[in-house]
């Protein structure tokens, strides 16, 4: 299956008073990993929206997060995002936070694809997720997203 992994630096503002991250932070990390692994495999959501009016996004129907250890201030993290199960219309989702390969937290989702319900225009429905964006995202392959600076 497609990865992406991507570098995050512990900024101060992701931090609470514990002078750890703020645990909301991982989800909103998880967000950017979503939507950076269907670019990757060259269907970015935002474009899918624009060309198809009936396409309502990947909407989250279940998550679950296990904190291993701490990540704090000033620390270099990688976010490796993948999917490890496709159904007709959902999916489910992996975010691996590591610090020097270490598990940091580990988030796993389900999502479905969908559309606006043609019965109501007020609601979303479940829909197969497309072949051609199915086969891209099953491609064996690994996308880095290098966006810290070391010396």
């Amino acid at each position: 299956m497609l990865e992406t992994r991507i570098d995050i630096r512990v900024e101060w503002s992701h931090c609470d008073a514990a002078r750890i991250v703020y645990n909301p932070h991982f989800f909103s990390w998880s967000e950017t990993g979503v939507t950076t692994l269907f670019e990757a495999a060259g269907f970015g959501l935002p474009d899918l929206m624009n060309s198809d009016p009936a396409y309502r996004g990947v909407p989250l129907v279940k998550c679950e997060a296990a904190f291993h250890a701490p990540a704090r201030f000033g620390d270099d993290l990688v976010l490796s995002t993948t999917i490890t199960r496709f159904g007709r219309s959902s999916f489910d989702m992996a975010h691996r936070f590591t610090r020097d390969d270490a598990r940091v937290a580990e988030i796993t989702q389900i999502r479905v694809w969908s559309a606006v319900d043609p019965d109501d225009a007020d609601r979303i429905k479940a829909v197969a997720i497309p072949d051609p964006i199915r086969q891209a995202l099953e491609a064996p392959r690994t996308v880095e997203v290098r966006t810290v600076w070391t010396p």
